[in-house]
């Protein structure tokens, strides 16, 4: 999904009736937004949740008394690394969203392993039931001028739309002097302010929510492959037989509203947001029914290995990204079209799968895991294998 932020205008991830409408775009958008759209953030907030629990847990092997400050100081850092991704590289970090949820992580930690997985999906759905109440209360409070800015947003003119055009194929300083700008500046807007905030509850409660979930599926053993095939063919049954069907649902609800500013911004993203788990889940289970294949093994120790590096593939894809779409590099920001951009996908899965196989071949760790690990413990970890 990031390959369209990268690429193109903002709105062109939530829309597909501006800028680009041909028929292609239209199916490529709809399968996006059916099979990928938040799955894939879902099943990275359950990892990460999981991760929580693995780290806590070799520390406490190793001996270490004081696990929350190592704790504690690995995730400040994650944040540190998280805003230089976002303040030189690209504005879609999610590092520093994730280091803000891990604190309310390590206090729930030991919380009984049913309580945490209700807990996790009533704060994952806190968006779906805040926004109904929203767009029941919001033309009440904001005038038919104020509400037009939601309007603006949805259907921009093709000013607007050159403007960001222009943004991102021009020069590096432009760019980070845009990320880095002080909106508090600004005279206060209470539109902008009640968009950027539903912005912020939405992804908030969905990594937090998503995460607790994780620590749970970790405690019942469902991430650790522990459970029967026949368990992880349940869950690849029932998610995608409930969850693609409410998914569907949404799209076309979106394709029939798309002249209605307030439903696009408001409702439209509820019925994914309910799909999304269902839909999770059954990736979860594929990946976990067909772990023990031996056909597949090669592929999966590949796919570890990018693991391993994660948060260095990561940065990378960021570096590799911009560069082909920002006026630093090639300048094709807002040049080609989704299906070029699933191109573009691949061959930069294609340069991380071949870079990180490598990597490890000689090194223990990916490189900024190294420094991350050492920054996190004071002190220099050896990289080269031995």
């Amino acid at each position: 999904m990031n390959i369209m932020h990268f690429s193109m205008p903002k709105i062109l991830y939530f829309s597909p009736f501006i800028y680009e409408t041909t028929f292609l775009n239209h199916i490529i958008y709809s399968f996006s937004h059916v099979f990928v759209d938040q799955k894939f953030m879902a099943i990275f907030s359950i990892l990460f949740g999981a991760s929580t629990i693995l780290y806590l847990n070799s520390l406490k092997r190793k001996g270490f008394k004081r696990p929350f400050w190592f704790y504690f100081l690995r995730n400040t850092w994650l944040w540190v690394i998280g805003f230089f991704h976002y303040a030189i590289i690209w504005e879609g970090d999610v590092l520093m969203l994730y280091a803000s949820c891990s604190l309310l992580l390590y206090f729930l930690r030991n919380y009984n392993s049913r309580l945490l997985l209700i807990l996790g999906f009533l704060i994952y759905f806190i968006p779906s039931f805040s926004n109904v109440y929203f767009i029941s209360n919001v033309k009440n409070q904001y005038s038919e001028r104020e509400l037009s800015k939601i309007s603006q947003k949805w259907y921009p003119d093709n000013e607007s739309i050159q403007k960001e055009l222009d943004l991102f194929r021009g020069n590096y300083d432009d760019q980070v002097n845009y990320r880095l700008e002080d909106r508090s500046l600004k005279k206060s807007d209470p539109i902008i302010e009640l968009k950027e905030g539903i912005f912020l509850l939405d992804v908030f409660c969905r990594a937090l929510g998503m995460m607790i979930v994780g620590i749970a599926l970790f405690n019942f053993g469902v991430l650790s492959n522990l459970l029967s095939r026949k368990f992880y063919l349940k869950i690849i049954y029932y998610g995608f037989g409930i969850g693609i069907p409410i998914s569907l649902i949404g799209l076309f609800l979106t394709y029939q509203n798309q002249e209605d500013y307030m439903y696009l911004e408001f409702l439209s993203r509820i019925p994914n947001n309910l799909a999304t788990p269902f839909i999770s889940f059954g990736y979860i289970g594929i990946i976990k029914y067909l772990f023990d294949n031996k056909n597949l093994k090669n592929l999966f120790n590949r796919l570890g290995n990018i693991g391993k590096m994660a948060l260095s593939c990561y940065l990378i894809e960021s570096i590799i990204a911009t560069f082909i779409f920002y006026g630093f590099g090639f300048g094709f920001f807002g040049y080609l079209s989704r299906f070029f951009q699933i191109l573009i996908t691949f061959l930069i899965w294609s340069i991380i799968l071949l870079f990180s196989s490598i990597w490890l071949k000689k090194f223990q760790y990916g490189p900024v895991e190294w420094i991350w690990r050492c920054l996190t413990h004071f002190r220099l970890f050896p990289l080269i294998r031995k």
